[in-house]
């Protein structure tokens, strides 16, 4: 009997992977799962006694730090590149930023934005593949990166003046497309706090799925 470490966090995103894994775990009787939150990897945590390791650490940073363990690691971030150590799984991120651009252009709009999370190369990927398939309908991309914290708190609070200055300056119609559901969330509030209205003036799209906050 192996035991394998599931590195997750606890969002809706997270319970649905762990739910899978779990669910496939059950139908091999041969290995057993441990799970762990990212913070645990910041904490400098052991994972002795695992045979392996399956993560969303969601930062390059502390999936290199995984590394440092030796052990077999499926990559589920979508943070590391062409990097042997590790097997990565991710979605086909060009199809989905294709079928965003799609979507908007099919409604008519002509003005584009992309919200992605800053230093992250799985948002910066999306961004790309957004912008690129928008420039084969001919038309440009309004592009902000933050750094913008998921949990609440008062960081997080200070770091959405900056994105509530981007979001004042959007020109109206204007059709964004989010890196996930959760900066569509905080896209949505700001927009909300300036007296924008969606989507007569802002349209706004995320992705993951995050269902709990719809």
């Amino acid at each position: 009997m192996r035991t394998v470490a599931v590195v997750c966090g606890e969002n809706d995103f997270c319970t649905e992977l762990i739910k899978g894994i779990s669910q496939y775990a059950h139908t091999r009787h041969n290995f057993i799962l441990r799970h762990f939150p990212p913070s645990y990897i910041d904490e400098g945590g052991s994972f002795a006694g695992c045979d392996g390791i399956i993560a969303a650490a969601y930062t390059r940073k502390r999936t290199l730090r995984l590394k440092e363990t030796g052990l077999p690691i499926v990559d589920l971030s979508g943070e590391v590149e062409d990097d042997p150590a590790f097997i990565c799984v991710d979605i086909d991120i060009d199809k989905a930023a294709a079928m965003a651009a799609e979507t908007f252009l099919r409604r008519g709009f002509t003005s584009f934005a992309y919200l992605g999370y800053l230093g992250r190369r799985y948002s910066n990927h999306m961004g790309e593949a957004f912008a690129a398939a928008l420039g084969k309908a001919g038309h440009g991309c309004i592009r902000f990166d933050t750094d913008i914290t998921l949990d609440a708190g008062k960081s997080a609070n200070a770091n959405k003046k900056p994105l509530k200055k981007w979001t004042a300056n959007l020109p109206a119609h204007t059709a964004v497309f989010c890196f996930n559901d959760v900066f569509a969330d905080v896209l949505r509030q700001s927009c909300l706090d300036l007296g924008r209205s969606i989507p007569g003036e802002i349209a706004i799209l995320g992705s993951c799925n995050h269902v709990f906050l719809f």
